[in-house]
């Protein structure tokens, strides 16, 4: 299909066109100004375009998360702006995106709240901030940073909340939804037709030496498996469509410790709900060297969480800077596993083999949302 479509809606999906709210139930044709609206569970897995290969554009892909609201400007057939009002986004897209407090142009995660705060996260591109106009870019080239835009500011890049490495994972399973749909689809078509197509092959059965029973036993084979199908890919859909993308929460730490004649002060620790049973702890840390000779610190070797039992959990990746020069100071996250609710966690500092420096952590301290 030409031009700029809805794939597959998911759920309860409107398009708010011309003021007339329509209920997108299969894939749907969109015109300029169209509003795309998802419920609760709801997703539209691709809203795309389809550029002509010798145009030299890039095609835009959207992915639309539950309750989102999203206005696109179409120009001659494509996608030319995205104007994401509320909610979760991903915005795969050369074309401007803009929300109440932020704009850019390049792909990007985005997630806006109901008063206009912006996340943008995973991207390469400046973001400027709507109110003042300052604009802030991303250091990370791995695209694993997000910014925050409020009505009072834009944050500097910080380490990326894990709820939208979750939404990468369900944007990249989408087919999924397609897969429980069409062989759905394909089950009940066959068991409506099933009559049919033995009274077909009945009719013919004595000209081309049929064995009816055998013919019989495959439709059913086929069937029964179409359905396996559709079950098997029907609960991979409903476990995507039930995906915790819960917000993070901020607890303030504000300790340091002394470590190879350095100072690490640990200023916050972010908690989010990832895969399984765990928590991601994003741990901001303020580095100083203070004294005459350069420190080297390998943060996923010397630096691990004890839990209240013993357990151990190391750091899985890092954004703090490893050398450390005399007199300057550095600012980076430490990013560790954790099992899940864990509040008292001891921070130990120092390869196995020496002894260790140790800071207690408490938090069971009441947070922010991110």
């Amino acid at each position: 299909m030409k031009g700029v479509v809805l794939e597959q809606p998911v759920g309860e999906v409107w398009v708010v066109r011309s003021g007339e709210r329509l209920r997108a139930t299969r894939t749907l044709a969109l015109k300029d100004r169209d509003a795309i609206e998802t419920g609760a569970n709801s997703y539209v897995p691709s809203v795309h375009d389809n550029p002509s290969p010798s145009s030299g554009k890039q095609a835009s892909d959207l992915c639309l998360f539950p309750n989102t609201r999203v206005v696109l400007s179409i120009r001659r057939g494509l996608i030319a702006g995205v104007e994401v009002q509320e909610r979760l986004v991903g915005a795969f897209t050369e074309a401007p995106v803009v929300t109440p407090m932020a704009e850019w142009c390049g792909s990007a995660w985005v997630e806006v709240a109901p008063n206009g705060d912006t996340v943008v996260a995973a991207s390469r591109a400046g973001v400027r901030h709507r109110p003042r106009g300052r604009v802030v870019a991303f250091s990370d080239p791995d695209g694993r940073q997000q910014i925050t835009a409020t009505a009072g500011g834009i944050t500097a890049p910080e380490a990326m909340d894990q709820r939208f490495a979750r939404a990468r994972e369900v944007w990249e399973n989408r087919g999924t939804f397609y897969a429980a749909s069409l062989y759905g689809q394909m089950a009940a078509a066959v068991a409506a037709n099933q009559e049919k197509l033995v009274a077909h092959f009945g009719a013919v059965a004595d000209r081309f030496g049929l064995d009816m029973e055998a013919v019989k036993q495959s439709l059913a084979q086929q069937q029964e498996w179409l359905q396996v199908q559709a079950a098997n890919y029907g609960q991979q859909a409903a476990s995507m469509q039930e995906a915790d993308l819960g917000r993070a929460i901020v607890v303030p730490v504000d300790r340091a410790l002394e470590y190879q004649g350095a100072s690490f002060r640990i200023v916050s620790a972010k908690r989010e709900p990832t895969r399984g049973e765990a928590d991601r702890l994003s741990l901001l840390v303020e580095a100083e060297n203070r004294g005459p000779n350069p420190v080297f610190v390998f943060y996923n070797e010397e630096v691990r969480l004890i839990g209240a039992e013993g357990q151990t959990f190391a750091v899985d990746d890092y954004t703090l800077e490893t050398a450390l020069e005399p007199g300057r100071a550095y600012t980076g996250y430490l990013l560790v596993e954790v099992e899940r609710g864990a509040e008292r966690l001891t921070l130990q500092w120092g390869k196995r083999s020496l002894p260790k420096a140790e800071l207690a952590l408490d938090l069971s301290v009441s947070g922010k949302t991110d």
